[in-house]
Formats: structure tokens, C-alpha cells, sequence
């Protein structure tokens, strides 16, 4: 856990999964003084999310994590897409493009391995302050300029704000 920012955050993070966590890392990076809230203490322990693109790992080398995630993903070989049933929509076997602005197309990863990286690269930035085990019930009193909610898809922001879920099934 990184140090306690001074005074009111410019930003407040709400969620500390992969997207909180990526976008704690970049206001580190900017010096922006950030404060991150999450209900757990722990990263989620099972994978929730599996997939990301070359674009990703480009965004994860520019905050000085390159490395660190290039030994925590693998490149895709393929997809299968099925329906809520179960039922194969369509494939992308032995999908693999040569690497494309030093990254291949598709990765494949491990989420809670993912987190854990993402979080330690956190800690190097005194501006962020980062609150475990905190859950916000109302983002409208945190005391920040910005609030960004990164709750993920049961997100209680969301449903405060009146945002619906959209399904595809």
C-alpha cells in the first residue's frame, strides 16, 4: 500500500481490479494525486477476465511493466465463442499473427496474476493512495475532483448513476 496522498485526491479510483489498477499506474506515472478504493483486501482469487491485445501491452509497457506482464502472459493460439448454452458460435483456431509494434496480437493470462503485478507496480508512486478493504456506498462523497469507477460488472457505481447492463444473451 502505497503512503497517504496530501489533502483531497484529484482523482478517486473505485475498484482495484485490472482496469483500477492499470489506471492507478497511469496517474502514478502523471504524478496525479490519486486514491484508490476497494471493498477486498486480496485480489480476486479466481480469473475473471483471460484475454487482452497488443494495444494492452503497450499500455502496460509505457507505465513500466513491460517486463513484469510479458512473463505472466502467453499468445493466443486461437478462441472458441460459445452461446449461453454452451453451444460452439464460431472459432479462431490457430490464430496467430506475427508481433505487431513488438507485441503479438492476442495474450492470454492468469487474472489474479495479473492484479498482483498491476498493484505492485502501484507501489511505486507516493501520490496514490490506495484503500483496501474499503467499500464505497456513495461515490458522490468521495472528496475528489474526478471519481472513476472501475467496480467491474456488478458495479454498484453503475447502478447509483442509473447506467444499465447491457447482455448480448
Amino acid at each position: 500500500m502505497s503512503p497517504a496522498t496530501s489533502g483531497v485526491p484529484e482523482v478517486a479510483v473505485i475498484g482495484y481490479g485490472p482496469v483500477g489498477a492499470t489506471l492507478a499506474n497511469l496517474l502514478g506515472q502523471a504524478g496525479i494525486e490519486s486514491r484508490v478504493y476497494e471493498r477486498s483486501t486480496e485480489p480476486y482469487p479466481l480469473p475473471r477476465a483471460c484475454h487482452l491485445d497488443g494495444e494492452i501491452m503497450r499500455i502496460f509497457q509505457n507505465i513500466g511493466l513491460g517486463d513484469e506482464m510479458d512473463v505472466l502472459v502467453e499468445p493466443s493460439r486461437g478462441m472458441l465463442f460459445v452461446d449461453a448454452a454452451g453451444e460452439p458460435l464460431f472459432d479462431y483456431e490457430d490464430f496467430t499473427r506475427d508481433p505487431i509494434l513488438g507485441w503479438h496480437e492476442d495474450y492470454v493470462f492468469i487474472q489474479p496474476e495479473l492484479d498482483t503485478a498491476l498493484r505492485a507496480g502501484v507501489d511505486r508512486f507516493d501520490c496514490v493512495d490506495v484503500r483496501l478493504g474499503v467499500e464505497v456506498t456513495d461515490w458522490r462523497e468521495l472528496p475528489a475532483r474526478w471519481v472513476v469507477a472501475c467496480d467491474g460488472a456488478t458495479s454498484a457505481s453503475r447502478r447509483m448513476a442509473g447506467i444499465d447492463f447491457g447482455s448480448s444473451t
